[in-house]
């Protein structure tokens, strides 16, 4: 197995960038329904407040690391938990429809066995969770970043 020297990655014309035609990754805008994810929504929250979360959830799981942190735009690098296999996760925040879109992709082979989606699941559902109570707080007039 070699690592892929050439990732493509980031965002053009408001998305993120297909998945190749291996099965090594997931993306909310996937065709293939087993290689889909739903983009999170936050609305409610702005993007502000969304991307510190993200961030937040990002700093508690280990082997990851945020290489590129732009406006809208998020690139992170993470490595499986025994292999240490390297993974590139993008995030996008597409204020107009206040989505968070995103793609796992792995560097090394052609299949990923599924841990792209379940590393982005446990990085989707912490932020959910985030993000809930965020709300919550809001109706109840607390104050919440």
């Amino acid at each position: 197995m070699t690592e892929n020297a050439h990732v493509d990655l980031g965002v053009r014309n408001g998305q993120l960038l297909p998945c190749s035609k291996w099965p090594n990754g997931v993306s909310t805008e996937h065709n293939d329904p087993n290689r889909r994810m739903v983009p999170l929504s936050y609305k409610g929250v702005s993007m502000d407040t969304a991307k510190s979360y993200l961030q937040e959830v990002l700093s508690t799981i280990p082997k990851t690391a945020i290489k590129v942190n732009d406006d809208h735009y998020v690139h992170v690098e993470y490595k499986t938990p025994i292999l240490n296999l390297p993974h590139d996760a993008e995030f996008y925040f597409d204020e107009d429809k206040k989505n968070l879109q995103f793609r796992s992709i792995s560097r090394i082979g052609i299949a990923d066995f599924g841990m792209n989606k379940r590393w982005l699941q446990a990085v989707y559902s912490r932020l959910l969770k985030k993000l809930t109570m965020h709300q919550e707080n809001q109706k109840d007039g607390g104050s919440v970043g």
